[in-house]
């Protein structure tokens, strides 16, 4: 019997539910402000693609179509959860972005303490009734500006 308090999380693409402690990959749009200590705090974020291991596996291999995503995928998380896709099985897989990233993805412009930015990160995470994020399995896709994530973002 399936738990009550698990949640229902459908992947975008093939639109089936994945199961309670089952593998899915999540990209996500973070809110953050830059902090000089490092430690950049979070706003706000949502998931802009969730994708079942099954999808996943075909995209290792070709384009797949997205049908139920809430907002337009924007090329950086498209083309960024195709490389993941093909990397997933390296244990030596680099950021997609190395080292702590300092410029927007879109315009170049560096991202100074006290400034508000989006950064779009991929990773695995277990559906359990408070999904958990696999340890070492995040990467940065890129980062976006304020004026940038108002160009090119849409948000729920």
């Amino acid at each position: 019997m399936d738990n009550p308090t698990a949640l229902r999380i459908a992947c975008f693409c093939c639109g089936r539910i994945i199961p309670e402690g089952n593998l899915f990959v999540l990209v996500n749009r973070l809110h953050r402000i830059r902090k000089a200590t490092g430690s950049d705090e979070i706003i706000s974020g949502m998931a802009s693609l969730q994708i079942c291991m099954c999808c996943l596996a075909q995209a290792r291999e070709a384009e797949i179509e997205f049908s139920e995503t809430p907002v337009p995928l924007l090329s950086v998380e498209r083309v960024g959860l195709y490389s993941y896709a093909r990397k997933l099985d390296s244990p030596t897989q680099p950021c997609l972005l190395e080292g702590k990233a300092e410029n927007c993805s879109f315009c170049g412009i560096s991202i100074g303490d006290g400034n508000p930015y989006i950064e779009i990160e991929i990773h695995e995470e277990i559906n359990h009734a408070h999904p958990e994020v696999v340890p070492d399995s995040t990467r940065v896709l890129g980062l976006a500006c304020k004026e940038c994530a108002e160009t090119y973002m849409i948000w729920l």
